[in-house]
């Protein structure tokens, strides 16, 4: 931890000295902060704003100003990534649900047939659609499997596109979440690594209840496939109809591939010297590592 108490105390600061004053001083309240503690500088900002009125030459001036735009730039982007770490949870849980809807109905297809074949049993054979594999949904019950079975992913369901829709756009902005969040701590991390200021570290976003949330997922999508391996086992109908949804919608998340290249990573190094990377011309340098690229990960789609 910058001890910057003891920064304040010297009779005269360069540009470089202050900065970091700055940027460790919000760093730590914040810090501070999500510990429990109230908001509070750890030094008195108008104090830091006249020792900045005592830099005597342009170059700490602006030196003093690059520290300032990386304060900017970490409040902004920290918020940004707030909002992916809500959009990756929110849409993490979407395909779940999803999923496990899909699952009960799986499971209380079985359930019915198994009724429907002992009842034929029973009457000797007066229905027959339960003994050769078929499956006929009560028509009381029609209305569940078309809203929350596989059937609402079908051509013939009248929700089938729009079903499809929200999966695959659940899983597309889950990654586009998931890559920015890596990319932001990647981000932070360098700045703290190459500005001395490596208390910014506390702005990095905690990803493992999103990977946690994948994790659940990916036992879920391999227990559903393992279902339908089971009906067709048992001569169930459509089951190659359900097979194709399981593996082009509700297919695994594969998470621990999705890398920020280092080619990008080098990019991004090589604009700080100067804070090339936080004046308006280069304000986006960093967005190369926090914006998913389709050809940089395309999933496992099958």
């Amino acid at each position: 931890m910058t001890d910057i108490r003891r920064l304040m105390r010297k009779k005269k600061l360069t540009g470089k000295e202050l900065g970091i004053i700055e940027v460790s001083n919000m760093a730590l309240d914040f810090k501070h902060q999500t510990q429990g503690g109230p908001p509070g500088n750890i030094v008195d900002l108008g104090e830091l704003r006249r020792r900045a009125l005592e830099l005597d030459n342009k170059e700490q001036e602006q030196i003093y100003n690059g520290y300032l735009a990386i304060h900017q730039w970490i409040m902004l982007y920290h918020n940004k990534a707030q909002i992916h770490m809500q959009q990756a949870q929110l849409q993490s849980r979407i395909m779940t649900d999803y999923l496990i809807d899909l699952s009960i109905c799986e499971e209380f297809r079985s359930y019915l047939r198994s009724q429907q074949a002992n009842t034929a049993h029973t009457k000797d054979g007066s229905r027959p659609e339960a003994q050769d594999g078929t499956f006929s949904v009560p028509p009381s019950l029609r209305h569940v499997f078309d809203n929350f079975g596989i059937e609402a992913f079908l051509s013939e369901s009248k929700g089938c596109n729009e079903n499809i829709d929200i999966v695959r756009e659940a899983r597309e902005t889950l990654l586009d979440s998931y890559y920015f969040l890596r990319g932001f701590n990647i981000s932070i991390q360098m700045i703290g690594d190459y500005y001395e200021v490596p208390d910014v570290c506390a702005f990095c976003e905690d990803t493992r209840l999103i990977e946690e949330l994948m994790d659940e997922f990916n036992g879920m999508s391999g227990a559903f496939h393992e279902k339908l391996t089971a009906q067709a086992q048992d001569g169930m109908e459509d089951v190659e109809e359900k097979f194709h949804i399981s593996e082009s919608l509700f297919y695994s998340v594969d998470y621990q591939s999705i890398k920020v290249p280092q080619s990008l990573i080098k990019q991004v190094q090589d604009s700080l010297p100067g804070f090339m990377a936080f004046t308006t011309e280069r304000a986006s340098s960093f967005d190369i590592i926090l914006y998913r690229r389709k050809n940089i990960y395309k999933g496992s789609a099958r």
